[in-house]
C-alpha cells in the first residue's frame, strides 16, 4: 500500500497537481468521485465502482499530502479497519457522506470498500494503473484529461 501511495504522489507531482491545485480542490474532487461510485453502483457496474473508488483514494492521498498530513495514516487505517459490510446502498452512501462531512474520510472509503467487497489496496492499485497512463494538464487548478479537452 505504501508503494501505491508513493506512486500516486509521484504522479501528482509530475502532473503539477501539488503546485497548481489546492487541498480544497482535492477534497471536492474526492466528493465528485464518491458520486461516480454511487452512479456505478446504481448501474450495477461493480467493476467500475471499484475503479472509481480507487480515484476517491487518489484524491484523498493528494488531499492529505497537500495539507501536510501523514499518508501513513491512510495506509494503516485501510489495513486495519474492518467495518461490517452494509447491504443497503442508501445506508452505505448516507454513511459515506456523513463520514466525509465529519472529516472521517478514511472510514468512509473503508465503508465503500466493504460494500463493494474489495480492499483499499486493490481499488488504489487499479486507479494507479489508470492514472499513470493518463495524459493531460493543469487548467485552473484542476487536472484536465486530454480526453476532456
Amino acid at each position: 500500500m505504501k508503494n501505491l501511495i508513493t506512486d500516486v504522489q509521484e504522479w501528482a507531482e509530475e502532473k503539477g497537481i501539488y503546485e497548481k491545485s489546492t487541498w480544497e480542490s482535492q477534497w471536492l474532487g474526492m466528493i465528485a468521485e464518491v458520486g461516480e461510485v454511487a452512479d456505478a453502483i446504481m448501474r450495477n457496474d461493480l467493476d467500475k465502482a471499484e475503479m472509481e473508488l480507487g480515484d476517491v483514494i487518489v484524491y484523498y492521498i493528494n488531499y492529505l499530502t497537500m495539507r501536510g498530513e501523514d499518508t501513513c495514516v491512510c495506509s494503516e487505517l485501510c489495513s486495519f479497519l474492518d467495518d461490517e459490510p452494509y447491504s443497503d446502498i442508501v445506508i452505505v452512501m448516507t454513511t459515506v457522506l456523513e463520514l466525509i462531512a465529519s472529516s472521517r474520510e478514511i472510514i468512509a472509503i473503508n465503508t465503500l470498500c466493504n460494500h463493494l467487497q474489495t480492499t483499499t489496496e486493490k481499488a488504489l492499485a487499479r486507479a494507479v494503473e489508470k492514472i499513470t497512463k493518463r495524459s493531460g494538464k493543469m487548467i485552473g487548478g484542476k487536472f484536465v484529461k486530454d480526453s476532456e479537452r
